[in-house]
C-alpha cells in the first residue's frame, strides 16, 4: 500500500505533527505546495492548519485525490476537542472538500510574535468579542495569546491515535 503524509502549515505546529506522524509510521511526507500527482497513492494523511475555521490548502489537495483514495484529515488549531460546535464547523468544511475523509483534530500553538499586523488586529477584535460572550476553550486560548503572547497545546504523542 502506498501511503503519503501531506501537510499545510502556517505557523509550524501542523508541520511538527505531520513530521512526527510520518516518522513513527515510516511514511514519506510532502508540503501540499509541492504536490504534483497522487495517482499511485492509496492512503493520504492530510494535516492542515485551521485558519478562520478552514483548513489551509484543503482545496488544492482535494483536487488531486481520487474518490477511491483513503483519506485521514487531521486539522490542527487552537480549538479544543471540547468545543463541539466549532469542531462541527471545521468538519463540515472538510466533508465539503473531501467527503470520504476520516477526521481527527489536534490542538496547535499560536505565538503573537509570528502574526502579521492585520492578523494581530483580527485577534484583538476576536478577543474583545470573546470577552463579551460565552467562555469557550477557544476564547480562553485567544485570551492567552493576547495576555501571555502565546498559547501552546502541542502534544506530539497525540499522533498515535491517527489511523485509517
Amino acid at each position: 500500500m502506498n501511503d503519503l503524509v501531506i501537510y499545510a502549515s502556517k505557523r509550524g505546529s501542523t508541520k511538527e505533527y505531520a513530521e512526527a506522524f510520518a516518522r513513527t509510521q515510516g511514511f514519506p511526507i510532502l508540503d501540499y505546495q509541492e504536490l504534483k500527482q497522487l495517482d499511485e497513492v492509496d492512503r493520504v494523511f492530510y494535516f492542515g492548519s485551521v485558519y478562520a475555521g478552514k483548513l489551509t490548502g484543503i482545496e488544492a489537495v482535494s483536487k488531486q485525490l481520487s474518490p477511491e483514495t483513503e483519506v485521514a484529515v487531521i486539522s490542527v488549531g487552537l480549538t479544543s476537542g471540547k468545543d463541539t460546535e466549532k469542531l462541527a464547523e471545521i468538519q463540515i468544511g472538510i466533508q465539503k472538500e473531501i467527503p470520504q475523509a476520516q477526521m481527527v483534530h489536534l490542538r496547535g500553538r499560536l505565538s503573537k510574535e509570528q502574526l502579521s499586523f492585520p492578523e494581530k488586529m483580527l485577534l484583538k477584535i476576536l478577543n474583545k468579542a470573546s470577552n463579551k460572550g460565552a467562555e469557550t476553550e477557544l476564547n480562553k486560548a485567544i485570551n492567552e495569546v493576547m495576555q501571555a503572547g502565546k498559547a501552546d497545546f502541542v502534544q506530539l504523542d497525540q499522533v498515535q491515535m491517527i489511523q485509517l
